[in-house]
């Protein structure tokens, strides 16, 4: 029983650097993804430039290297990802419908309104005096 233990605690201590590891890798790799995305924000930026068509692409890529790097030291490359994130909210247009008006459809559909409501009336009154259906 005692050479199961010691396995086991062998395994567990050769194992604990691979979790660290793998700790390390993913952290790392979040870090790259961020940095990636930084240079590529800043590379569409310097070719927006209109300059920059006269630059070769290392010097492209170095200008981009040197500026993450600047703005990494300096602490404002989250700053910078925001700003090429950000955009002007406008708020939505809201609906506001018209005070009431009476245009011309509508005084049309009171007019033939109050010409079925009187029509029925009429015909409610008069009925006796309506010769007999066939």
């Amino acid at each position: 029983m005692a050479i199961s233990r010691w396995a086991l605690i062998f395994v567990v201590v050769a194992l604990v650097p691979f979790a660290s590891l793998a700790q390390t890798a993913s952290s790392t790799g979040a870090a790259s993804t961020r940095d990636a995305a930084l240079k590529e924000a800043i590379r569409a930026d310097i070719q927006k430039d209109p300059r920059s068509s006269q630059m070769s692409q290392a010097e492209i890529d170095a200008m981009v290297d040197a500026l993450a790097a600047q703005a990494e030291e300096q602490g404002v490359d989250q700053q910078y990802m925001d700003a090429q994130n950000s955009f002007q909210e406008t708020p939505a247009p809201v609906y506001q419908p018209e005070p009431f008006s009476l245009t011309p459809l509508g005084v049309s559909v009171l007019a033939l309104l109050a010409a079925i409501i009187a029509a029925f009336f009429f015909l409610r009154r008069h009925r006796h005096n309506l010769p007999p259906m066939a």
